[in-house]
C-alpha cells in the first residue's frame, strides 16, 4: 500500500492535522510523519547558530510572531506591504490587564536609526494603550537608543536587538521542552 499523507495546516503555529479515514479505505495512512512547521524549524536553526542573516525579512517577522504565540499571545501577522507601521500585533488577555503590543521588525544589514523609532512612536499615538516593540537583527544607532530612552518614550517603547531576540528564542525553546 502506498503512503498517502494528507496534511492540513492551520493557525500561526502551523498545527498539523491528519484526517481520520476508515480502516478499510485504501487511502488509510500506515504511518504518520510529523513535519515541523517552518517557523519552528527556523527557530531551531537560529538556536544551532545559523545567523539571522540567513533568513529573509518576512521569515524574521514570522519567527517573531511564532515566538509571541509561544509566549501565550494571540498574534496577527500583518500583510507584507502597507502594514500600518507594525508587522505583528500581539495580544494577551489576563484578569489583571490585557496587554497589546505593536511589533515592528527590521531585518537590515545596517543599524536602525532614530527616524524608524520616531515612526513607531507615531504609530503608538494612533493606537494608544498599546506597547511598542522594535525588533532588529542589526541593532540600533546611538541616536535611536537615546531617543528611546527618553522619559516619555521608554515606558511605551522597547528596543530589542539580536541578543534580546536570541534570548526570546531560548525562552521559546525552554517552554517547548527542547532544552
Amino acid at each position: 500500500m502506498s503512503l498517502l499523507l494528507l496534511f492540513n495546516q492551520s493557525g500561526i503555529d502551523g498545527t498539523i492535522s491528519v484526517p481520520v479515514l476508515p480502516d478499510d479505505d485504501p487511502r488509510t495512512v500506515e504511518s504518520v510523519i510529523w513535519i515541523e512547521p517552518l517557523t519552528q524549524r527556523l527557530i531551531r536553526l537560529v538556536r544551532q547558530g545559523v545567523g539571522w542573516d540567513r533568513i529573509d525579512a518576512r521569515a524574521f517577522e514570522e519567527v517573531v510572531a511564532e515566538l509571541f504565540h509561544g509566549f501565550g499571545y494571540h498574534v496577527e501577522l500583518t500583510k507584507r506591504t502597507r502594514d500600518g507601521g507594525r508587522d505583528v500585533v500581539a495580544i494577551r488577555h489576563s484578569t489583571i490587564k490585557d496587554d497589546k503590543y505593536l511589533i515592528e521588525c527590521k531585518h537590515w544589514e545596517g543599524k536602525v536609526g532614530v527616524s524608524v523609532v520616531r515612526e513607531l512612536v507615531g504609530v503608538g499615538v494612533d493606537e494608544p494603550n498599546s506597547g511598542l516593540i522594535l525588533a532588529s537583527t542589526s541593532g540600533f544607532t546611538r541616536d535611536a537608543r537615546v531617543f528611546a530612552g527618553r522619559e516619555r518614550v521608554r515606558w511605551i517603547l522597547a528596543l530589542k536587538d539580536r541578543d534580546d531576540i536570541d534570548a526570546w528564542v531560548e525562552e521559546y525553546a525552554r517552554r517547548r521542552g527542547w532544552i
